[in-house]
């Protein structure tokens, strides 16, 4: 390496306005590139043992960034291994039954104009068809807040009624919530309706639940689970 100890200081300091300029001058995809070669220049100037850097290519970032599910918004109750839901004897006789309500309270959008789609999938399976339909058809809107800075916004629920969704007996099920931008998702490849097109992704926030029966208690009514009953308008 050059000895350059014996610069004046005029001449350092005339290399780190240079350095200045070439960072004014200098922005957009080519700026990393000319960062590192300026840096290059300035630890010659001012030091005996630089390394020459390598030339590298700058990081593409994506077109699009895709939501977040605020994962420390979702309640303990929601986020555990298996959420249970309860089938009895004493509630059938009753004409009630069992539901749980699954939620992802907030979602987090660094483009606060840009509108969420939201698709729910229970026990999806790549290789039946019938699953890999979202549950209520392709899915509710999340509108934007519209207001700068404000990336924070409500996110989806689901009602799980063994009912509507046609599943009975007991037995673990796996319910995903796919959250992706409007245009994002791309329904001519595989994963059939969860598939992205490029440059976008997604978010999924998974809940597994326990459907057991036990005939000797009524659904417990605490969140998540709520007993719905014909006497008060609710389906059987």
């Amino acid at each position: 390496m050059t000895d350059l100890s014996h610069l004046s200081d005029p001449v350092r300091r005339g290399g780190v306005r240079k350095l200045l300029n070439l960072l004014r001058i200098h922005s957009g995809a080519r700026i990393a590139h000319r960062l590192l070669w300026a840096g290059a220049f300035l630890c010659l100037l001012l030091s005996e043992s630089c390394l020459v850097p390598q030339d590298v290519e700058p990081i593409s970032s994506k077109v699009h960034i895709p939501p977040r599910v605020v994962v420390e918004s979702i309640p303990s109750y929601l986020s555990a291994a298996q959420i249970v839901l309860t089938q009895s004897s004493l509630d059938r006789a009753a004409g009630c039954h069992c539901q749980l309500e699954l939620e992802v309270p907030i979602i987090e959008m660094d483009d606060p104009t840009a509108p969420l789609v939201v698709r729910w999938f229970v026990d999806y399976d790549e290789t039946k068809p019938a699953t890999q339909l979202p549950k209520g058809g392709n899915g509710n809107t999340i509108q934007g807040t519209g207001v700068a800075g404000a990336t924070l916004r409500p996110g989806p629920k689901f009602t799980f009624d063994l009912g509507t969704l046609n599943l009975a007996g007991d037995g673990t099920h796996v319910v995903d919530v796919v959250i992706a931008e409007d245009g994002a998702f791309d329904d001519g490849v595989a994963p059939l309706n969860r598939a992205m097109k490029e440059g976008y992704s997604s978010a999924v926030q998974r809940f597994v639940v326990s459907v057991v029966t036990d005939d000797t208690v009524n659904c417990p009514s605490v969140v998540p689970s709520t007993r719905i009953c014909q006497a008060d308008g609710g389906s059987p």
